[in-house]
């Protein structure tokens, strides 16, 4: 009677079914072990070109707590990028954020919001410290004030690189939506009054450069445009209607 060969893919307990079948039982274990130690909370992982906001930006880098984390790069739907350190998913540390309009600021970032660094741009490179509100061009003009994405918004100054002055409300980077005062560079006020998109606008007083009149009145476009007044140096005044500059009007 010949014996039976023992069949090497059997195991002496019955109870645990056969080698060749433990192997993958223990790699699927091992997978879902990883799988869910990768989901612990707090432990990073990184992502490539994950959509946030309904696809406003893609973000690839690490995520620590479902947020951003470390070093990444946010690519915006409309344009321009940021690219550094992340905390607490905000912008945090070095880093360097691209406009979708051509400049970009490179420096230190803190909750979000630039700390210090350079604004590079095409008139070119403006030294910048965000948290005292001072921006400047070298051998040119230098601004102190809020910033916000095109430009100096709120309330300002700006000195020009002749050193005429214009003090008060800006909007999209430019003097308006409010109250501003514009002073040449020889120190005399020129204008006092209401602006919008860059112009004199609403009530104002203009003064001219060189003295020879005075208007006070309404403006539209940087126009006298509606009621005003001029008086000339001389004393004699005209007063009416006026319309794009011109007195249409008694």
């Amino acid at each position: 009677m010949k014996t039976p060969t023992p069949d090497p893919n059997e195991t002496s307990d019955p109870r645990r079914g056969r080698r060749g079948a433990l192997l993958p039982a223990l790699c699927g274990c091992a997978v879902i072990a990883l799988a869910m130690f990768a989901l612990l909370p707090g432990l990073p992982r990184r992502v490539t070109g994950a959509l946030y906001d309904g696809g406003a930006f893609a973000y690839s880098g690490l995520l620590r707590g479902g947020k951003f984390s470390g070093e990444g790069r946010i690519e915006f739907a409309g344009g321009g990028s940021y690219e550094g350190g992340f905390a607490e998913g905000r912008f945090e540390g070095q880093g360097v954020f691209a406009s979708a309009d051509g400049w970009e600021f490179e420096g230190s970032f803190s909750g979000g919001k630039p700390v210090r660094g350079v604004f590079r741009t095409q008139e070119g490179d403006i030294g910048a410290d965000p948290e005292s509100n001072l921006y400047s061009l070298e051998g040119g003009w230098r601004y102190m004030g809020l910033l916000g994405v095109n430009g100096p918004r709120g309330q300002g100054e700006f000195i020009f690189a002749d050193g005429a002055v214009y003090r008060g409300a800006f909007s999209n980077g430019l003097p308006g939506d409010g109250e501003g005062i514009y002073t040449d560079s020889s120190g005399n006020v020129i204008y006092t009054g209401g602006w919008q998109d860059g112009l004199f606008s609403g009530k104002g007083d203009y003064r001219a450069p060189d003295g020879a009149f005075t208007y006070r009145g309404s403006f539209a476009g940087g126009r006298f445009h509606g009621q005003g007044v001029v008086t000339r140096q001389d004393g004699t005044t005209l007063a009416g209607t006026w319309k794009g500059g011109w007195r249409t009007k008694p």
